[in-house]
């Protein structure tokens, strides 16, 4: 009885270590195994691409948690490091069409966005605007932001960026990317213009998981 009993307690923890790293898991911060190198190739930056530390989102306007993110994490994470030129922050795209029908012509219109260069102005309004994400709200949002208008219609309606959406989105996919917002944080090479990924952040996450990953890459002094 003794010897089921303890057999019984050794199962019972091992459970529990397997809940934990779970948990853990599910909870955000989780190194990514081995190098994972993410290139930046026609995504859109937010910040100094001169910067050595990199942020990669892979991100859906509609998505309410990535909102949620914009709102409370990223004002934080944009005054104490990006604004300062030590991180560069680049968007991938991760339209989940199922559920978000708007949120690939949204990625769209902040890449026509771009392409006048003002990405960084429609990626908050898209967020800020979030019950506005429809195809014909978004020649609004468009002129609220001074691009030109013809430009816009033409790069939108044409559908110019539409497959690089979808190579965004099957670059997170490969990556194993399940859900938005997801972060892959690490060092940039300007050069190769690839990110090699230390650490992945699954999630809405506060700023204090970004700051712990952010200053341990950044190092003495910051």
């Amino acid at each position: 009885m003794q010897r089921e009993l303890a057999a019984l307690q050794a199962g019972q923890q091992a459970i529990l270590r397997e809940l934990n790293v779970i948990e853990t898991r599910l909870a955000g911060q989780q190194p990514t195994p081995g190098e994972i190198r993410i290139s930046t190739e026609g995504s859109s930056s937010i910040g100094n691409k001169a910067a050595r530390i990199a942020i990669v989102e892979f991100s859906d306007f509609q998505c309410p948690y990535c909102a949620g993110s914009f709102n409370h994490t990223y004002p934080v994470l944009y005054s104490d490091y990006v604004k300062s030129g030590r991180v560069v922050c680049y968007f991938h795209d991760f339209p989940l069409g199922s559920i978000h029908p708007e949120a690939a012509k949204a990625a769209e219109a902040a890449h026509c966005a771009d392409e006048q260069g003002k990405f960084e102005e429609m990626h908050d309004r898209l967020f800020s605007h979030q019950q506005e994400l429809g195809p014909r709200f978004l020649p609004g949002h468009a002129k609220a932001l001074g691009l030109d208008q013809a430009q816009f219609g033409a790069c939108l309606d044409g559908g110019k960026y539409a497959a690089q959406v979808t190579r965004n989105l099957e670059a997170g996919q490969r990556l194993g990317v399940k859900g938005t917002p997801s972060f892959f944080v690490g060092s940039y090479d300007p050069v190769t213009s690839t990110v090699s990924v230390s650490t992945q952040l699954n999630g809405a996450q506060p700023f204090s998981a970004f700051k712990t990953v952010l200053d341990g890459l950044l190092g003495p002094g910051r």
